[in-house]
């Protein structure tokens, strides 16, 4: 993650080190779920290579988020936002909806989040979602790490953090391939 912010995107390197660690986890997984939404981009092209199912774990958030007219997409770290809008605007464009999304980094949180002070990143997190929820139909926090600040938010708008949308996703795509080779699930 550090690679990626400090250099803004995802470069070769960072693509050569994806190559590896997916070639390990496809050869032994029945999925693999990417929980970097910096990386998930570059992640889904070169999964493309492999049979096993590699989901992004902002994908199903994407999926609800585009039903809303006015999407507030707020990030601690600049590089997320760029992957979370283009995965919204891809989600939508499949889903032939038109939402209005508007970004917002939430400017000094990632350095409470680099000094192990979840409390005081929490709370700006849950800022910027109150301030950016006065505009926009529903909020989408693009990176896992932001979903523990729901809990401090004033607004009564919804908040979507990935976590658990991902996890229920993984074990539906799961539960469905083991449902196709016969296997009994009750």
């Amino acid at each position: 993650m550090s690679t990626v912010i400090r250099e803004g995107a995802v470069g070769p390197e960072m693509k050569k080190e994806i190559v590896i660690v997916l070639e390990e986890l496809a050869a032994s997984s029945d999925i693999v779920l990417c929980i970097c939404s910096s990386i998930a981009q570059a992640t889904q092209e070169i999964a493309k290579n492999y049979a096993t199912p590699v989901l992004r774990i902002d994908r199903p958030m994407a999926e609800k988020a585009v039903k809303a007219k006015r999407i507030g997409v707020i990030a601690a770290v600049e590089s997320t936002l760029e992957a979370t809008q283009s995965l919204l605007n891809e989600v939508a464009q499949e889903s032939k909806r038109e939402p209005v999304i508007s970004i917002k980094l939430c400017s000094n949180a990632w350095k409470y989040f680099e000094a192990n002070q979840q409390e005081k990143y929490f709370k700006r997190i849950a800022e910027c979602i109150d301030e950016t929820a006065k505009n926009n139909d529903l909020i989408v926090l693009a990176q896992a790490s932001m979903s523990g600040a729901i809990a401090l938010c004033k607004t009564t708008k919804p908040v979507l953090a990935n976590p658990g949308s991902a996890v229920d996703y993984c074990v539906d795509k799961l539960l469905l391939k083991k449902a196709s080779k016969n296997t009994a699930i009750f």
